[in-house]
């Protein structure tokens, strides 16, 4: 299985809210999905295998949409995005 890097970029004011205190839900992204999330200069880089990094990359999108419109993301909305995806 081959392993792809997928970039997104995520504006800086809604970073904190998307990965949730201590990177919680982006590690709860990381577990469900195996994929690995590392985020720098508001670049977000996943890596895994590319149906993984892609419903990742799907997952954080909607996250992002969320904190746009203002609304306070849970693990609640993150574990909705994830069962989308699946």
């Amino acid at each position: 299985m081959a392993i792809t890097e997928t970039i997104i970029n995520v504006p800086s004011q809604d970073l904190q809210a998307v990965f949730g205190a201590y990177d919680n839900y982006v590690k709860i992204i990381e577990r469900t999905l195996n994929v690995t999330v590392i985020e720098r200069d508001g670049e977000v880089k996943i890596i895994g295998d590319e149906t993984s990094t892609d419903k990742a990359k799907r997952v954080i999108g909607e996250l992002v949409k969320l904190s746009g419109k203002g609304s306070p993301i849970t693990e609640q909305n993150v574990n909705y995005c994830l069962s989308l995806v699946y």
